[in-house]
């Protein structure tokens, strides 16, 4: 296993089912500490995702005068609810001449590196789910992948103008990465480790 024994929550999981399953399913701990830590992320998210939203709204209604999202159950406290049911039940629209393949992956080719890069992300003593040697290099390197998702959001829209749009945008994304991998070279060179939990240790 490595460097994720040193995990805490694994530990606990794999004490709490020793004594159930044979030594064949010890893959099973590691399987069991990985949902929760998603699921923990994930509901912290969507919570973090419902406050923000409430919050905006509200400041957004007060700055603009409009009354719906102050008004909406008490202190405005269900508008998140009513803009994740009409984000639910909104028409979803492909264009005619878009390759439905390449524009349909886009979102997700978007949204899958960032989980991924939770993976290597300490969230207190021994609450990570791997331990790699070279994290800040993996953050780094899945971040860059989000610039494909938007060039195949351009592309598969079957439209130039959106084309032109999203090679506009990869420009500026890979034009923003040089500084911030600078940035991360003192970080690095002062916690002499690129492991995320040796920088945290090192602080």
């Amino acid at each position: 296993m490595g460097p994720v024994e040193q995990n805490n929550l694994y530990q606990l999981v794999h004490r709490f089912l020793d004594g159930l399953l044979p030594e064949s399913l010890d893959w099973l701990a590691y399987g069991i500490t990985a949902l929760a830590l998603v699921g923990v992320i994930a509901n912290v998210v969507l919570v973090a995702t419902a406050l923000f939203t409430w919050v905006e709204r509200r400041l957004l209604g007060r700055f603009q005068q409009r009354i719906g999202p102050n008004r909406w159950g008490p202190y405005g406290m269900l508008q998140p609810i009513a803009d994740a049911l009409k984000l639910l039940f909104k028409e979803d629209i492909v264009p005619k001449e878009a390759d439905r393949w390449v524009f349909n992956l886009a979102p997700l080719v978007l949204f899958t590196p960032v989980l991924i890069m939770v993976a290597v992300i300490p969230f207190g003593a021994g609450a990570y789910l791997v331990d790699l040697n070279v994290a800040v290099l993996f953050v780094v390197a899945m971040g860059t992948v989000e610039t494909l998702g938007f060039f195949m959001a351009g592309w598969g829209s079957g439209n130039r103008y959106a084309l032109l749009g999203a090679m506009r945008a990869v420009a500026m994304l890979v034009s923003y990465e040089v500084p911030l991998v600078l940035s991360l070279v003192g970080v690095l060179l002062l916690a002499g480790s690129m492991s995320l939990v040796g920088v945290v240790e090192a602080q």
